[in-house]
């Protein structure tokens, strides 16, 4: 059965398909109701693909984390709060949450988690090539042994001019020593231009 709607929008016409489609064409059924023939069209378009021939409302995809997986995604950050993205995005995978990477970076800043994107690394330059420099060793806001030696950790939320002139006393340049004593190759140590990097005490 095809319904369709008279003008006051409460009383309902109810034909079969035959009729609808052999004895009352859309502009009988607008004069019969009193509609333009256009908004006829468009209701019986609505009550085709929706039912009713009220305005349909999308409701849009369901949240790709919702409270329950948002708590199992608390946790994974919790166990591990150094974890890329990546790691965490594979994590929540095997809980079958499957998001796009900026998707999970929106929904850590809803649940109030801070996080930051790795400075960029400048690219060797062709003279940088020429000279034969191989590895550029990048001191920033992560510093990695990178398999020679563990991620040093900061407790404090900011890194001054004395933290890093004792990380790099103390864990840098025993590592940097041992590293070109045994390897064959050239390194630049490079650092970017953050305070506790160019300030008068840390300046060298």
């Amino acid at each position: 059965m095809s319904v369709q709607i008279s003008k006051d929008c409460t009383r309902l016409l109810v034909m079969s398909e035959d009729e609808t489609k052999e004895k009352h064409m859309i502009r009988e059924i607008a004069k019969l109701v009193g509609l333009n023939k256009f908004i006829m069209r468009g209701i019986k378009a609505k009550i085709d693909n929706y039912v009713s021939p009220l305005s349909y409302k999308q409701t849009g995809c369901p949240l790709k984390i919702n409270e329950r997986t948002e708590g199992h995604l608390k946790r994974i950050i919790r166990k591990d709060p150094v974890d890329f993205y990546d790691e965490i995005n594979m994590e929540s995978a095997k809980l079958d949450v499957f998001v796009c990477i900026e998707t999970l970076r929106s929904y850590v800043d809803q649940l109030a988690f801070k996080s930051y994107r790795a400075a960029h690394k400048p690219r060797l330059t062709a003279r940088h090539r020429k000279m034969g420099v191989m590895v550029v060793l990048w001191f920033g806001d992560v510093f990695w042994g990178g398999g020679f030696g563990p991620l040093e950790i900061i407790e404090t939320g900011s890194v001054d001019q004395e933290t890093c002139i004792n990380i790099l006393a103390n864990r840098f340049h025993p590592w940097f020593t041992n590293v070109t004593l045994h390897q064959e190759r050239y390194f630049i140590f490079q650092e970017d231009g953050a305070s506790c990097h160019t300030g008068g005490y840390a300046r060298w």
